[in-house]
């Protein structure tokens, strides 16, 4: 059975972006939006590469202005997409998304650090 290192959630008003390791070094985007009702989140997840935890570090980095991935498990075709605009990096998974303000982008860019770290150790 998978544990879970770490889950962080960065909630905005209607939508949140979760990132999720477990303890087999598996790294999962999620991005939820609230459903009609105002109580329930609604939620699309994407299991993420080393690689493409890569590129993002890099564009929170601000070493490239974005990163695009196209994912199809068990039928379900899902494009990803983090870009940057100004102070603010968008994360976007199928038709939900999420921005991340500049506090936010710093505390991403660590965690996914120490997932690639983590995900790749003995431990």
């Amino acid at each position: 059975m998978q544990k879970t290192v770490f889950e962080k959630v960065f909630f905005g008003k209607d939508n949140a972006f979760k990132l999720n390791l477990n303890d087999e070094g598996n790294v999962y985007f999620e991005l939820g939006s609230k459903e009609d009702n105002g109580d329930d989140w609604a939620w699309k997840s994407a299991k993420m590469s080393d690689e493409e935890i890569g590129e993002i570090i890099n564009v929170l980095e601000n070493n490239s202005p974005k990163a695009s991935f196209y994912h199809e498990f068990e039928g379900d075709k899902t494009q990803i997409w983090v870009n940057r605009k100004d102070k603010y990096v968008f994360v976007k998974i199928g038709e939900r998304s999420k921005s991340l303000n500049e506090g936010q982008q710093t505390v991403l860019r660590e965690l996914l650090k120490y997932a690639v770290l983590r995900s790749n150790m003995e431990l």
